[in-house]
């Protein structure tokens, strides 16, 4: 089993919207926020890994069919700069958590359908 901690910031780079936990485990993985306003969002998925021009990379799968790639090294040193894992998140948990009625943003009344960035 393999943990990171996972930071979201905003497009500006000023407002972090969650911080939380990806965990890979034999072939799925779940990711959950903690704080932010992300915080109670979560998904589940599935995911491969293997050698990409000598880099361990792991690609991603939501269960809305949302595709990200994972790559450890870059989780040492920015989790929230992650190759197509920011965009992986939005799809996953903002766009689908949303479309659910699963995410409230702190930021904005609870019946906006926006997500504050």
């Amino acid at each position: 089993m393999f943990k990171y901690d996972v930071k979201l910031n905003s497009s500006s780079g000023h407002l972090v919207l969650g911080k939380g936990i990806l965990i890979l485990e034999e072939g799925k993985y779940s990711l959950s926020f903690s704080e932010g306003n992300l915080e109670g969002a979560e998904a589940k998925g599935t995911y491969e890994t293997k050698i990409e021009y000598g880099v361990l990379t792991s690609r991603l799968e939501g269960a809305s069919g949302s595709k990200g790639t994972l790559r450890p090294a870059m989780l040492v040193e920015r989790s929230e700069g992650l190759l197509g894992l920011t965009e992986f998140i939005y799809k996953e948990i903002i766009y689908h958590g949303l479309l659910e009625g699963k995410l409230v943003n702190k930021n904005t009344p609870t019946n906006s359908p926006k997500v504050g960035v």
